[in-house]
């Protein structure tokens, strides 16, 4: 025992600099199998009430003390415990740092005296609205919005550490991804944190290319042909002319063109034919909405196209929003921006027409409704299938139906 305990020594390393060599006096070794033993052991006579209102949990070195009871008086409970563990840590050298100790009084009521003090060592220790154990914060009203927040936050800051491998949705045609090989060291670093769980790391390895070779030139992605729903009775007919196969999707079967020129001479074909189809757009063909807040309602939609299009960006077109009952005009502006350059510098702009003004990303709460066929999931623009009327059913276009 004297042989594994003793002799032992560490160095401190700040960047290059390598501190001198210095006794280990105290504790284990880390990692060892009999080390969680001897630490057992260690503290096996720790004080403990389990029959009173005051309770100790311990894991590991993690030491949580409760003291729960309908009145306030359960402080008087907890401070006796406090002077107890105070001699034991005493009589065994057991140091702990009071500056690291929170306590939380957790209540739900909302008119509550301040309690009173509490002290470790004859140390007063100030109270706390949060405390962090076992990797959970625990605020002082369990609403658990802290810890929300944080998973929230290391979420972010290891989605924004993949950015440099992936292009992101708002700059140009499909994201060419340039990935280098200095890179993987911070893939695995990030998917080796306890902040992704294996399912998102598998995602994310879905989007980074495989590299062949030892180079680091990503060639360059050639434009790609959307893909075509078409509408058929026929469809085993059809297809046995067309001589490609298909992949069935309810009333719909899904046709991918491999070359831009398939797919004109496919449209082409299915024009002459008087076939129903629709083509989906692809991501690049999308503008991208954006939603401006902080403007004057009174503030016109050509003014804030003309401000747009002097700082640079390429408006297609800006609508202002309405109330869905009374149809009131709302000061919330919603901006279609085609691809630029600069478009995603759309977020980093704090002014417009000398208003403080506050820009986001417009996210859509229902599936996008095509006004020519009523279906969904594609755009009119792209669509060839039969009209129907949403307000009679009749084979017409909506629109002059809702002027009248």
């Amino acid at each position: 025992m004297a042989t594994y305990i003793r002799g032992r020594h560490f160095t401190v390393r700040v960047g290059s600099n390598l501190s001198s060599e210095r006794i280990i006096e105290a504790g284990v070794v880390q990692g060892s199998k009999i080390g969680p033993i001897l630490f057992n052991v260690y503290i096996n006579d720790i004080p403990s009430r389990r029959n009173c209102q005051t309770q100790l949990c311990l894991f590991a070195d993690d030491t949580a003390i409760m003291s729960t009871g309908e009145s306030i008086n359960i402080m008087k409970h907890l401070n006796e415990y406090l002077d107890d563990l105070g001699k034991w840590l005493i009589r065994w050298k057991v140091k702990v740092n009071t500056d690291k100790c929170q306590p939380v009084y957790f209540t739900r009521k909302r008119n509550t005296p301040d309690p009173p003090p509490i002290k470790l060592f004859r140390r007063r220790i100030n109270w706390s609205n949060y405390t962090k154990y076992l990797g959970v914060t625990l605020d002082k009203r369990l609403t658990y919005k802290d810890h929300i927040d944080n998973i929230r936050n290391k979420v972010k800051a290891c989605r924004s550490k993949l950015y440099p491998m992936m292009g992101s949705v708002m700059e140009g045609p499909p994201p060419k991804i340039n990935v280098f090989v200095t890179t993987f060291d911070e893939v695995v670093t990030l998917l080796n944190s306890d902040v992704l769980t294996p399912l998102i790391c598998k995602c994310l390895l879905s989007v980074i290319p495989r590299i062949d070779s030892e180079d680091n030139d990503t060639p360059e992605m050639s434009e790609k042909a959307r893909e075509l729903m078409i509408r058929t009775e026929e469809a085993r007919i059809f297809l046995k002319q067309l001589d490609d196969p298909a992949k069935f999707k309810g009333e719909n079967f899904h046709i991918y063109c491999e070359t831009m020129d398939d797919q004109t001479k496919l449209i082409n074909y299915l024009n002459e034919q008087n076939l129903e189809y629709f083509v989906i757009s692809v991501q690049t063909e999308k503008p991208i909405k954006v939603v401006i807040k902080g403007l004057p309602i009174d503030t016109t939609c050509e003014e804030i196209e003309e401000e747009l299009k002097n700082k640079g960006y390429n408006i297609s077109k800006v609508n202002q929003f309405r109330r869905f009952k009374t149809k009131a005009l709302l000061p919330i502006y919603q901006v279609h921006l085609l691809k630029s350059a600069n478009i995603a510098k759309i977020y980093e702009e704090k002014t417009l027409l000398y208003m403080r003004v506050k820009i986001e990303k417009f996210i859509r709460r229902t599936i996008g409704q095509c006004y020519k066929c009523q279906s969904f999931a594609h755009t009119s623009s792209n669509c060839k299938m039969q009209t129907k009327c949403a307000i009679c059913a009749e084979n017409h276009d909506s629109r002059p139906a809702q002027k009248k």
